[in-house]
């Protein structure tokens, strides 16, 4: 059977995105626990009893509780390490969820009244793989649905300590040794106490630290490329774009009469 090129993936994102990740999970979710406001501010103002909505890229769950109540919760992500924390949360044994590539979602046509993607974009390594996510989204919404994206900016606010020379970038992760074998336990227990060998293979020692670092591939998005990225799927309507927390986001609605393109 033909795979479109969009929807296999690389070897750059299985090594600098998915492998990081899973070994990195426990470590990376004790970092980021809090919504950020204008997320929850979103699912708030467009989900209401009744709706179903899905996370696209769910991480640790931190967003599953943030919808009103009576709102039926999707989550998604390509890290089955990051979803078994989600599954811990409260709102994760709520909602339902799966491992799931953003540009391969395994969901119908107009499936969801609304949906959310943070921080997911900026970790495919081509311009046809973020096509491809972006008409997955559309695709997914029902007509008149909409979904909020986040994705990592080049162009850094005074609140980050961050800036990018390059769009397509590595960027350090130090994972401390001390976090490491908590992973690691995480992970036995995960696969039933068998032991597992899927850590990245690029990593390094840190010197002077107790720590190891590993490269996260990044592709970081100028202003108005997340809203061209869309306008190139078709079938969709950008309502609202804004920078937050060194984010360029979108809310992007589904046309009434849909047409949009899939990308392969």
């Amino acid at each position: 059977m033909h795979v479109p090129a969009a929807r296999r993936t690389p070897a750059i994102e299985a090594e600098h995105v998915r492998a990081v990740y899973d070994t990195i999970a426990t470590h990376w979710s004790s970092t980021r626990y809090k919504p950020w406001p204008r997320v929850a501010e979103y699912l708030h103002a467009r989900c209401k009893s009744g709706h179903l909505i899905a996370d696209l890229g769910c991480g640790n769950g931190k967003y599953l509780g943030c919808a009103p109540q009576g709102v039926v919760v999707v989550g998604c992500d390509a890290s089955a390490a990051l979803l078994s924390l989600c599954s811990k949360t409260p709102a994760g044994r709520a909602a339902e969820l799966c491992t799931a590539d953003v540009v391969l979602l395994p969901y119908r046509d107009g499936q969801f009244d609304a949906a959310i993607s943070i921080a997911v974009l900026h970790h495919l390594s081509t311009r046809q793989r973020r096509l491809a996510a972006a008409a997955e989204m559309v695709r997914v919404l029902r007509p008149g649905g909409t979904v909020l994206v986040y994705a990592w900016a080049q162009e850094q606010g005074e609140e980050s300590s961050r800036s990018f020379s390059h769009q397509d970038m590595l960027v350090p992760w130090h994972f401390a040794d001390s976090m490491r074998r908590k992973s690691a336990d995480a992970s036995t227990e995960r696969h039933g106490g068998a032991k597992t060998s899927q850590q990245p293979q690029h990593g390094y020692r840190a010197e002077g630290k107790h720590s190891t670092v590993f490269q996260r591939y990044c592709h970081l998005f100028k202003e108005g490329e997340v809203e061209a990225l869309f306008h190139r799927v078709g079938g969709c309507t950008v309502v609202q774009s804004y920078y937050d927390c060194s984010n360029w986001c979108a809310v992007v609605q589904k046309d009434v009469a849909d047409k949009h393109n899939i990308i392969e």
